[in-house]
């Protein structure tokens, strides 16, 4: 059985805009369990739900702050799906620590940022 985690914001899961990906997910995986994250909550996220149990693949849907604190412990596939907006502030070498994971680009200027920085990018 193949099984995937999806962390996103909780935004998100309120407007429902990104559910064509998760979609995506459940066509793929037998099981997708679902992290929600409220960036305006503090540091809220239940880091303990996550490490407690092993997946196939993570994705990360605009959560890099997240899986820059967990990379080192999850096993299996990572993915991070970064938002321009946020992505585009941070410097080349900051995406350098997320050697291990592969990053999803949908724009061409965070893909060749991506590239500079070495990382594994789609």
């Amino acid at each position: 059985m193949r099984t995937a985690a999806y962390i996103g914001h909780a935004f998100h899961g309120r407007t429902k805009s990104t559910v064509y990906f998760k979609d995506i997910l459940n066509s793929l995986y037998d099981r997708v369990d679902e992290f929600s994250f409220d960036p305006d909550g503090g540091d809220n996220f239940d880091y303990p739900g996550l490490l407690k149990q092993t997946y196939d693949s993570y994705f990360f849907f605009q959560t890099e702050n997240l899986l820059e604190r967990v990379i080192q412990w999850l096993p299996g596939d990572k993915f991070l799906i970064p938002m321009y907006d946020a992505a585009i502030l941070r410097p080349t070498e900051y995406w350098r620590g997320f050697t291990g994971a592969v990053i999803i680009s949908f724009s061409s200027v965070l893909q060749s940022m991506f590239q500079r920085a070495q990382c594994d990018t789609v």
